[in-house]
Parts: C-alpha cells; structure tokens; sequence
C-alpha cells in the first residue's frame, strides 16, 4: 500500500495542486510541531497556503525517509531548493490526511 504523504507529493512535485487537495480532510489541520500553534485550518486555507508553493517549478519535495505506523505517517523531506531536513508527521483518516505537524511549519518559513 502506498502512503498517502507519498501520494500528495507526488502531485505536489507535478504541480498538482488540485490533486493534492484531494488527500486533505475537510478539517485538515496544520501545526507547528515545536509550538503546537495552529499554522492554518481548512481545505480552503491550506489550498491558498500551498498553491504558491505547488505552482513554482523550481521547488520539489524530496521524501529522504518514511514511516508508517497506524494510522500516522512520519516524513523526513526537504525542498529540494534548500539543504535542511524537515519532520512532517500526518495523521490519516479514512484515508486522507485530517492533522500535520511540521518542523519549522510557521509562516515565515513557507515563504523562504
């Protein structure tokens, strides 16, 4: 079985910002994992907070690692733009991703 963090960034990385949406919970979450602030809440959010990212061609995601346990998946990525690794850890729900908690997920860093 294929990971669904594999699955929305494989779309991510082919400007698919559409078919990544499609993996998201209506009430997807994003947090910042050393705060636990919310980053943004919602399709609709997360849509507008990703698409510029998604939509730059110069800018890929590189899974280094992943893991999968229940129904959370923990990727070790970066953009393939810079050089540090990040932790993104989702929770999965009946298929699609409901709660993510992101190293250095702020709004500052989305735009770097």
């Amino acid at each position: 079985m294929e990971s669904i963090v594999y699955k929305a960034t494989e779309c991510f990385n082919n400007q698919d910002i559409d078919g990544m949406a499609k993996y998201w919970h209506d009430d997807i979450t994003i947090y910042d994992l050393e705060s636990n602030e919310v980053v943004c809440k919602g399709v609709e959010d997360v849509y507008e907070m990703d698409k510029p990212l998604c939509l730059d061609p110069g800018r890929r995601i590189v899974i280094k690692n992943m893991v999968v346990r229940g129904n959370f998946e923990v990727a070790y990525k970066r953009f393939s733009h810079k050089e540090d690794i990040n932790i993104v850890i989702c929770e999965i729900e009946n298929g699609l991703i409901k709660n993510v908690w992101g190293a250095n997920f702020n709004a500052e860093s989305f735009q770097k």
